[in-house]
C-alpha cells in the first residue's frame, strides 16, 4: 500500500498544489525587479518604440509614465513576496533604500529607453519624406 506521500496517491479533491521550490521560482519570474529581467527590457523597449513610432509626440511621455508605473507595481510585488516568504529575516524591506532604488531603477530605464524612443521618431519621419515625395 502507497504512503501518503506516494506519487500514486491521488487526490480527490482536485490537483496536488505546486511543490514550493517551483511555485517560488513561477512567482520570481513575475515578480523580479523590472530592470533585471530580460522579459521586462523587450516589454520596456517595444513601448518607447510603439509610441515614437505610431502615436503622437506626448504618446512618448505616456509610455515613459507606462514604463515607470509599471516598475513601480513589479518592485512592491516583489518586495512584498519576499517580505510574505517564510523565514524572512527583515532584508529586503520597503524602508527609503528601497525607493531610492525603485527611482535610480526608472532612471536607468528611461536613460535606455531614450535611444530607441529616437530610432522610432527617426524612422515616422523617414516614412513620412517617403510617402510625401511618392505623392509628389
Amino acid at each position: 500500500m502507497p504512503g501518503p506521500h506516494s506519487s500514486l496517491q491521488l487526490d480527490i479533491i482536485g490537483p496536488a498544489p505546486l511543490r514550493p521550490d517551483v511555485r517560488r521560482f513561477g512567482m520570481f519570474l513575475i515578480t523580479q525587479p523590472a530592470a533585471s529581467s530580460p522579459l521586462w527590457w523587450l516589454v520596456f523597449l517595444a513601448i518607447a518604440y510603439a509610441a515614437a513610432r505610431y502615436a503622437a509626440w506626448w504618446c512618448i511621455l505616456v509610455g515613459y509614465l507606462a514604463t515607470a508605473i509599471i516598475i513601480r507595481i513589479v518592485d512592491v510585488c516583489w518586495i512584498h513576496y519576499e517580505m510574505s516568504r517564510p523565514g524572512w529575516d527583515g532584508t529586503p524591506d520597503m524602508d527609503i533604500v528601497f525607493a531610492i532604488g525603485m527611482f535610480t531603477r526608472i532612471g536607468f530605464v528611461s536613460l535606455a529607453m531614450l535611444p530607441v524612443s529616437a530610432a522610432g521618431i527617426w524612422l515616422k519621419r523617414r516614412h513620412r519624406l517617403s510617402h510625401a515625395h511618392a505623392i509628389a
